[in-house]
């Protein structure tokens, strides 16, 4: 005859219970870890590699493989969170300079959309590199390089996971508790579709080495 705990902890209760504690230790761990920003991108990554493992793979323990995600990506992390943030500013100082001028120095509206243009490598690039790098053990030229072309590859899959991860940040401003489940709840949902890319892309090699 059952226990009374194996009867609770079989329940879809409990299971649910089990899934929300594990979408708020990862977000904790992804918003302690994202604090001194140059981290976030392997913190970013670690998180992807964690909920794809708990939610895909069925791991047992997300908050050591949120770790070892980190650790091991730590360094290439800290590399291309740095080249996204240099350019990111830049880009930005541009476009504003381009809307509002500055130190009394005004460009020439022809200007704009050429600012504009250069906001768009960021939108190509970020939104599958730090799940890219959770995946694959490649150095940060292909892994930059790689995502890109996957992003250009599926325009309106990119699109989707832009809006998606705009209006989770956006809550988490304007409601600051969701932080609590908000990284890894999102990270979940469009891991579904990362990794339909990500199986897509494989499976076009595999034709290509036959």
């Amino acid at each position: 005859m059952d226990s009374s705990y194996e009867r609770i902890s079989r329940s879809k209760l409990f299971g649910l219970g089990e899934i929300i504690w594990d979408l708020m230790s990862l977000s904790l761990l992804w918003i302690l870890f994202s604090i001194p920003i140059v981290t976030s991108g392997a913190a970013s990554a670690a998180l992807y590699y964690a909920v794809r493992r708990r939610f895909e793979l069925s791991s047992g323990t997300p908050s050591k493989d949120f770790m070892k995600s980190f650790k091991q990506n730590l360094r290439q992390g800290v590399i291309i969170n740095l080249i996204f943030l240099i350019y990111s500013s830049i880009a930005g100082f541009n476009l504003y300079v381009a809307l509002h001028g500055f130190g009394g120095i005004t460009l020439p509206d022809a200007y704009l959309p050429i600012a504009i243009l250069l906001m768009l490598p960021i939108l190509i690039f970020y939104p599958l590199t730090f799940p890219y790098l959770s995946r694959f053990d490649i150095d940060t030229k292909h892994t930059l390089m790689n995502s890109a072309l996957l992003t250009l590859m599926n325009p309106a899959r990119a699109f989707v996971i832009w809006i998606y991860m705009i209006v989770t940040f956006a809550a988490m401003i304007l409601f600051p508790p969701c932080a609590l489940i908000a990284p890894a709840g999102i990270t979940f949902v469009i891991m579904r579709m990362i990794e339909k890319i990500f199986s897509a892309a494989a499976g076009d090699k595999e034709q290509e080495d036959a």
